[in-house]
């Protein structure tokens, strides 16, 4: 996991045992010091108040500490599979362009591949992939496998 998330999920956690510790310390409030024969002596008053401000206060801080680490831990994971995802297709892209040798394929002027035979017949694909665009309107051409690791690694449209 992620340090930083780490980190606001400890954060979080200390917040809330500290809204706890700290709403204990202060249930009691002096209501006032009498000057007695023993010494100055406090008069004290439990109140509810105190100890439900301090506990929710510390509730609530923790709560978006954690909101925050849980945040940061989701965009970490979308940057690793995102890097895992472009090394795959760069991968798919050289097994394809390093087959070209070996199949009747060439490039097109605009880069992309077409294949003058209708099968691989030794390329076995994933069923996901097809040798065509699965929308077959008149605004889009199919660009086979090629075209479309092409868009996608090198953000072409």
């Amino acid at each position: 996991m992620n340090k930083i998330a780490e980190s606001l999920y400890v954060i979080g956690g200390l917040c809330i045992v500290g809204g706890i510790v700290l709403g204990v310390a202060n249930y009691e409030v002096v209501i006032y010091q009498e000057n007695g024969i023993y010494g100055t002596e406090s008069v004290t008053e439990a109140s509810w108040v105190n100890l439900l401000i301090y506990v929710l206060a510390g509730l609530v801080a923790g709560v978006i500490m954690f909101g925050f680490g849980e945040v940061i831990r989701i965009l970490d994971d979308k940057r690793k599979i995102a890097t895992e995802s472009y090394k795959e297709i760069l991968s798919i892209k050289q097994h394809i362009v390093g087959s070209e040798e070996n199949h009747n394929v060439h490039r097109t002027q605009d880069n992309s591949l077409e294949d003058k035979t209708e099968t691989f017949d030794d390329i076995q694909y994933p069923s996901s992939y097809s040798n065509q665009d699965t929308d077959n309107s008149d605004t889009k051409k199919g660009k086979g496998l090629s075209g479309l690791i092409d868009e996608a690694v090198n953000g072409k449209k």
